[in-house]
């Protein structure tokens, strides 16, 4: 169920993918990419009501801007702003996902957007729901590189190579 989020053309998921390896890219591309795979990632962890916002992700991707480890930087943005919940960017409330399950919806996101996209049959649906499942494989390891923004974007650069 994808409400309110339309698809993103093909061509904007492989600018934002490439993005994360160093390409410029205007921020409506990795919102919209962005907002599409939350909100499929929320639809399977049965939390649909929760809100995404739009200006929220363009800020994540605002405190990416030129570092050199972007995954590892898009990853860190996405937790510490809150883009989506019951009223993104703010404090949680009971109703919120936890901790944990949030970063896994956040590192789902990057594992999406560094596999490759090429037309191989794959949807891109189905694409975000694989990300979903590895990101809790990895996520213990993504927490305990949590620090080291090189250990952190290795693994996440591993895990995405499963999809």
């Amino acid at each position: 169920m994808l409400r309110s989020f339309r698809k993103p053309d093909s061509a904007a998921v492989v600018r934002t993918a490439a993005a994360l390896r160093g390409e410029t890219v205007p921020a409506v591309d990795t919102v919209s990419v962005a907002a599409f795979a939350i909100r499929i990632l929320l639809d399977a962890a049965n939390e649909q009501d929760f809100l995404i916002s739009k200006t929220i992700l363009a800020l994540c991707w605002h405190d990416v801007g030129d570092r050199r480890f972007r995954a590892a930087a898009y990853v860190h943005a996405l937790v510490n702003r809150n883009p989506f919940g019951v009223a993104p960017g703010l404090v949680h409330t009971e109703a919120d996902l936890d901790g944990r399950e949030r970063k896994r919806i956040c590192i789902a996101l990057v594992l999406w957007l560094l596999a490759d996209h090429e037309d191989d049959g794959a949807c891109e649906e189905e694409l975000v729901r694989i990300a979903g499942w590895l990101a809790g494989d990895c996520l213990d390891a993504c927490q305990a590189r949590w620090d080291d923004a090189e250990q952190l974007e290795i693994v996440l650069i591993e895990t995405a190579g499963r999809i």
